[in-house]
């Protein structure tokens, strides 16, 4: 935790922070099946790719988010 802010306002601000990624990515998953039908007419291969990339994206911030949060943490 940060000495700067108080506690509260650190929870806050990760509260929010998680709120918009999550509210991100059920966005992101409303409009997955709109993007499955337009890139499985081109290739189903693609469309594999994509709900691949669709999955790992909510862990791929949150694992950047991590290494940030370490980096101003210790530095």
């Amino acid at each position: 935790m940060s000495e700067d802010k108080p506690p509260e306002e650190y929870e806050q601000q990760t509260l929010f922070i998680a709120a918009g990624i999550f509210f991100g990515f059920c966005l992101l998953l409303y409009y997955l099946p709109a993007i499955m039908n337009q890139l499985g007419g081109e290739n189903p291969w693609i469309t594999g790719g994509a709900i691949g990339v669709v999955l790992m994206v909510p862990f791929i911030g949150l694992w950047l988010r991590g290494r940030a949060q370490r980096k101003k943490k210790t530095g």
